[in-house]
């Protein structure tokens, strides 16, 4: 069961939705009438559903705008881009009998000296490596 506290500020944002929206009077009063009144009217609780929709919906939004990056690594003369060292570090997980889709988490260390960049997937250090 929700907190009073985490209760209030889910129907605080179900609120803001429904003035954004323009969701009528009666939705936003269900909406803050929070979960303890349970005998809601059916058409109100609809109201509320859509109103809380409209939420998630713009929350998805803020988090769709992000940038795409290009990540390069220059040492010693040579230019090695980011994205062609995960590939091959990916081919190598495969080559190995996994699949690319078991990957939860990749870290990556790379050593310019020895021009190898040493990998760690799904938290499990084994020492892999390869050469760039």
């Amino acid at each position: 069961m929700a907190t009073k506290k985490e209760t209030n500020k889910e129907t605080n944002k179900v609120a803001k939705a429904a003035e954004e929206k323009k969701v009528p009077a009666v939705a936003k009063t269900a909406a803050l009438a929070g979960p303890e009144k349970k005998k809601l009217p059916v058409a109100t609780k609809s109201k509320v559903k859509t109103a809380a929709k409209a939420v998630k919906k713009a929350a998805a939004k803020a988090v769709d705008k992000h940038v795409e990056a290009e990540n390069f690594f220059e040492f010693d003369g040579m230019q090695i881009r980011e994205l062609d060292i995960r590939t091959r570090i990916e081919e190598a997980y495969k080559d190995a009998g996994h699949r690319i889709s078991a990957i939860k988490t990749l870290q990556v260390y790379y050593n310019f000296v020895e021009r190898r960049a040493y990998y760690v997937i799904n938290g499990k250090p084994e020492g892999l490596f390869i050469e760039f």
